[in-house]
């Protein structure tokens, strides 16, 4: 594929931010390597429109997730969706109170059911320490929709430390390098900075992009605009 052939990324990407997290980085954790810091980094080098949940619960997630299905996302190229959370394993991510929801089935299908992002990438950063987790049912009722047009970013077994975050604070890093490649790029450099660190599990990624993607063709041209709600 040319990558003049790549995914229209005209307009702002949707940044869709769930906090799961009851604590966050200790104080000895550099701040620019804090998970938060990072990611509002990121909105103000690139063109987004960036909303993030904090404290996000299971419950939430079923509103957050219809409420994203049902959204009118006509003014954006692409949603990127960023999901932190201390817990997660086989397909589950652990919400702030501790019960467990499907990233495949909550949150991709979902989010890939929304009609105004079809033909659009549809990009998923999962943050979370991978350990002994059990999936429950999923929040929300499946709906069988095309899962064409994705990409997952699942972190590997990590805790935070005084170095910081290394998935996020590698993913955004080797972004920043890569991003005028397709992200192909960026996927072979994050698991190989892994596998030089000695990060094992090494970060995952799944695809079903069409298209070259190219992080760099959303580079900011003005002020990002970033909401707590």
């Amino acid at each position: 594929m040319e990558l003049n052939d790549s995914y229209d990324l005209s307009k702002p990407a949707y940044v869709y931010v769930l906090d799961h997290r009851k604590v966050v980085e200790p104080e000895n954790v550099r701040p620019e390597t804090r998970k938060m810091e990072l990611v509002e980094q990121f909105s103000k080098s690139y063109r987004t429109n960036t909303v993030v949940k904090s404290k996000v619960t299971y419950d939430d997630v079923k509103k957050y997730m219809k409420d994203l299905r049902q959204a009118n996302c006509s003014a954006y190229s692409c949603l990127i969706a960023i999901i932190i959370s201390p817990d997660g394993e086989k397909d589950s991510i652990m919400a702030y109170e501790g019960k467990h929801y499907s990233l495949n089935k909550t949150l991709v299908e979902n989010v890939t059911a929304n009609k105004t992002l079809k033909g659009k990438p549809k990009i998923f950063i999962v943050d979370a320490a991978k350990q002994d987790a059990v999936e429950t049912d999923c929040c929300y009722p499946t709906f069988a929709s095309n899962k064409v047009d994705t990409i997952i970013f699942k972190s590997g077994c990590e805790a935070a430390n005084a170095q910081g975050n290394f998935f996020l604070t590698s993913f955004f890093d080797v972004l920043r390098e890569k991003d005028a490649s397709d992200v192909s790029e960026l996927s072979r450099s994050l698991i190989s900075r892994a596998q030089d660190e000695g990060h094992i599990p090494v970060p995952s990624v799944e695809a079903t992009l069409t298209k070259p993607l190219i992080f760099g063709h959303l580079r900011v041209v003005s002020n990002a605009t970033v909401k707590e709600k």
